[in-house]
């Protein structure tokens, strides 16, 4: 019990010492076109816990458009990491739709997380989902 708490104040304290830009309250849709609005507190809890587990994207430079650089511009790295936020990703047993992301760029020497595209699950009907 103690170390469950120990583990959950060094969590909460990681997430106080970073620096999360450009997240903002956002509902986006989900497999069945619903809409589940997270804050940007959720999401920078769910970044900060998920980020470190994601796989890296190279070439970020080459990704984004140049108004998403200008938001977001490259790390050290020229990495990002698709970050999967569960409630938008939630979808019934068989269902291989995708999306449900925030694309994120982490900045190590200012220990900052950078939000820069949002990405809704893809729908039931084959089409791309929307965030608002």
């Amino acid at each position: 019990m103690q170390f469950t708490y120990l583990l959950a104040s060094a969590l909460a304290a990681s997430v106080s010492a970073a620096t999360f830009k450009n997240f903002v309250d956002k509902s986006c849709q989900k497999w069945n076109g619903d809409y589940v609005p997270i804050t940007a507190a959720q999401q920078e809890e769910i970044v900060a816990q998920r980020f470190p587990s994601e796989p890296s994207t190279p070439e970020a430079s080459y990704f984004f458009d140049p108004e998403t650089k200008i938001i977001c511009p490259s790390n050290s790295d020229d990495t990002y990491k698709w970050v999967v936020i569960p409630p938008w990703q939630e979808a019934p047993e068989g269902f291989s739709g995708g999306g449900g992301a925030i694309a994120v760029v982490y900045y190590n020497e200012t220990d900052t997380y950078s939000a820069c595209l949002y990405l809704a699950s893809l729908q039931a009907t084959g089409y791309a989902g929307f965030c608002n």
